[in-house]
C-alpha cells in the first residue's frame, strides 16, 4: 500500500500525444485555492497528473429523513467548471450528488454530472467518494464517458481528486492515476 510519505514531487517522463500539454516536471507551485498542484510518482510507479481544478456549486437540496437505507441528501448541481490543460469544460444540464450522511460528520458520495467542453463535447462524469464535513474535506474518484473522439481517451481514465469547500463551493484538486 501507498502512504503520503511514499509519494515524492520529481520529473516524469510521460508518453504518448499528450505530452506537448502536460509538463514532464512540475515543480510545487501554490494555487487559487490554496493547495499544491503537481505531478507525483511513487515507488510502486504509480503517477498523478494533475487533470483539472473542478469548481461545484450547489443547487436545490432535498433531505430524505430515515428512508429504507437511511438518510440521503440530494443536493442539486448550480454550476460548475473543469480547468485544466487538457480539460476545460462547464458542468451543464442534470446533475446531483446522492450523498448519505453518516455519524461523526462522515458522508458517502455519488455524484454524476453532464460536462460539456469548451469545444464543444459532451462527456458524462460520475464520482463516489467521502466527505469529512467536521474538516470540510471530500475525496473523490471520478470515471467519464464520452463518445466524442477527440477526449475518447477519457475513456479508461481512473481518477483521484481531494477539495475543499471554499466561499460556499466545494473545490477539487482532479488527478489522473497512470
Amino acid at each position: 500500500m501507498v502512504g503520503a510519505s511514499d509519494l515524492q514531487v520529481r520529473p516524469v517522463q510521460l508518453k504518448g500525444s499528450d505530452d506537448a500539454k502536460v509538463p514532464s516536471s512540475c515543480p510545487p507551485e501554490s494555487n487559487d485555492h490554496g493547495g499544491d498542484v503537481y505531478q507525483m510518482r511513487s515507488d510502486d510507479g504509480i503517477d498523478l497528473v494533475h487533470l483539472a481544478t473542478v469548481t461545484v456549486a450547489a443547487g436545490d437540496r432535498y433531505n430524505i429523513d430515515d428512508g429504507p437505507f437511511g438518510n440521503r441528501v440530494i443536493a442539486g448541481i448550480r454550476e460548475g467548471r473543469w480547468e485544466g490543460e487538457r480539460l476545460r469544460a462547464t458542468i451543464v444540464g442534470p446533475g446531483a450528488d446522492w450523498a448519505m450522511p453518516g455519524p461523526g460528520g462522515a458522508m458517502l458520495l455519488d455524484v454524476r454530472q453532464v460536462i460539456e467542453t469548451d469545444d464543444g463535447a459532451v462527456v458524462y462524469v460520475t464520482y463516489h467518494g467521502r466527505a469529512d464535513r467536521s474538516r470540510g474535506t471530500y475525496t473523490i474518484a471520478p470515471t467519464f464517458e464520452t463518445s466524442d473522439q477527440r477526449y475518447a481517451w477519457l475513456n479508461a481514465v481512473q481518477a483521484v481528486g481531494k477539495g475543499r469547500l471554499v466561499e460556499g463551493r466545494i473545490v477539487y484538486e482532479v488527478y489522473e492515476v497512470r
